[in-house]
This record gives C-alpha cells, sequence and structure tokens, in this order.
C-alpha cells in the first residue's frame, strides 16, 4: 500500500497552477502564487510560507524554437494531403458534375461573385483542404437542378446529396448575405400552435444547412424545426461571408488569407511559444 502511494508522488510542491503572463518593460512574466505550498511525497503536514518573490528566466533554445517552427509550418500541412488532388479552386459545372472525391470545403455562392472566392478555393486546396465552389444561380446551378417549396430546402436537398456524394466533406462556406444565399427561420418553441405568430416565435439560423439527416419539417406545415423535426447533429461546419457585391466578397477573402499565411503576433503564439506551454506539453 505504501508503495502504491509513493508511486502517485511527485517533486512538485503544490498546488502548481500558471495563473496568467503579463508583459512588464519587454520581458513576460507569468505571476504563479501560492502562499502555502505543500509537497505531499516529503511530508504532508509541513506547510512552506515565504514572503519573497523569485525572478527565474526560462528561455528556450533559438535552434529548438526554429526547429519546431519549420516543423509545424512547413510539414504539417502534409499530414493532411491527399493521394492525387485535381486543378485548384475548380467551380462545379453541373452542380454534382466533377465533384471532387475527396471534397472537404465547399463554398456556394452565386456566378457573380464566384471569382472572388477562387483564391480562397485555391489556398485551402494548396494546404491540404480540397476546396470547389459550387453555383446557387444560373443554368445547372443548385436552384434550377433541385426542387423544393423554397430556396432554402432546395440548397438543403443539394447539401444532402453532396454529403452522401463526398462523405469526406466537412465544411460549407456560403459566401453572400442572405439576400443573395437565404437564412432558415427555425421554430424555438415546443409545438406549433395554429395562430402562433411565426414572426415571434422563430429565429434566422444557418444550422438549418448543417443538419442533414432530417428535413426539418415532418409533417410539411411549412414551419421548421418543430419539437422532433430539428437535426442538431451537424454534418458540415457551417460559415457564412455575408458579402452583398463583388468588392466585399473581395475584401472579405483577402483578409482571411492574409490571416491565414501571415498571422499577427498574439496571445495565441505566446501560448503555442512559451516555456509554460512547452513544459505542460511535454
Amino acid at each position: 500500500m505504501a508503495s502504491s502511494s509513493a508511486s502517485r508522488c511527485s517533486d512538485f510542491h503544490f498546488p502548481f497552477q500558471w495563473t496568467s503572463s503579463h508583459r512588464v518593460k519587454g520581458i513576460i512574466i507569468p505571476p504563479d502564487i501560492k502562499p502555502y505550498p505543500q509537497n505531499p511525497c516529503a511530508d504532508p503536514k509541513i506547510l512552506l510560507c515565504s514572503k519573497s518573490i523569485s525572478n527565474r528566466e526560462h528561455f528556450l533554445s533559438p535552434m529548438k524554437t526554429l526547429t519546431s517552427f519549420v516543423v509545424l509550418t512547413l510539414l504539417g500541412p502534409l499530414l493532411y494531403l491527399h493521394p492525387a488532388p485535381p486543378a485548384l479552386g475548380e467551380v462545379s459545372g453541373g452542380v454534382l458534375e466533377d465533384v471532387r472525391d475527396d471534397l472537404a470545403y465547399a463554398i456556394l455562392t452565386t456566378s457573380d461573385l464566384a471569382e472572388a472566392f477562387r483564391p480562397l478555393a485555391e489556398w485551402k486546396t494548396s494546404k491540404g483542404v480540397p476546396a470547389q465552389i459550387f453555383l446557387l444561380d444560373g443554368e445547372g446551378g443548385v436552384l434550377s437542378s433541385y426542387d423544393g417549396r423554397d430556396e432554402p430546402e432546395r440548397i438543403h436537398n443539394f447539401l444532402r446529396d453532396l454529403k452522401e456524394r463526398s462523405p469526406s466533406l466537412t465544411w460549407l462556406l456560403l459566401g453572400g448575405d442572405s439576400e443573395i444565399i437565404p437564412c432558415r427561420r427555425l421554430y424555438v418553441n415546443w409545438t406549433y400552435q395554429e395562430g402562433s405568430n411565426l414572426e415571434e416565435d422563430t429565429v434566422i439560423s444557418d444550422y438549418y444547412y448543417a443538419g442533414l439527416d432530417s428535413s426539418w419539417d415532418l409533417d410539411g406545415d411549412g414551419v421548421y424545426g418543430e419539437e422532433g423535426e430539428q437535426d442538431f447533429g451537424a454534418d458540415l461546419y457551417v460559415g457564412r461571408l455575408p458579402v452583398s457585391n463583388l468588392t466585399e466578397a473581395e475584401g472579405a477573402v483577402q483578409k482571411i488569407l492574409r490571416y491565414e499565411r501571415d498571422p499577427p503576433p498574439g496571445m495565441w503564439a505566446f501560448v503555442r511559444w512559451s516555456p509554460h506551454g512547452q513544459a505542460q506539453r511535454a
């Protein structure tokens, strides 16, 4: 019994916690205040009391930092590469014609905005996330190729087929504001009663495009998301760029590319490269 207890002991004093980090005159200081540290392995009845503040400098080896950066930046994307990705930034012609077998990232937009999203599709594909653009309008577009009571239902039916055609599909980007790609109003009460005010009892949501295992209107009364009809088990991660014209679309895409290719230094970088982060991951 004694050996079992000893095997769980540690040489660290407790409590041990990374409280926070602050930058003072260019120096990062992680305050870690433990007024009554204790070492249970030495003697659980002994508490160490001290009013002094000690300064311990810890620097990562420059070579270790550089090596980690090169591995994560240059070799990381290779882990997600598929065997033979087709051409970059493809625009699907006949909805499900020429759909990539390894499709992971779908961009749904209009013919007027498609060119603005091509650099994003090319970037995603080049870093190992095969992307493809699908057109909402025009001959062979989603709205003209699928049946439905309204545009959201046609889009929903298309996404169900697309997911079945390419099970690897994970992300969906809606390229346009609600006047371009409509949202779906989902009922937020338990059941719909005759005479209910749908404007007050519904919320606008894109989650309708994420849950593809249900039509969200099983009884066909035109009220979506009633109890037992909703599908909150997302099949896709859905995002939207609420742009209304080509200029806005190009600006939004360029901001995304600039951030992904050369992100500004910030807290995420400190957490990733700080001595505390390295020690905790080790």
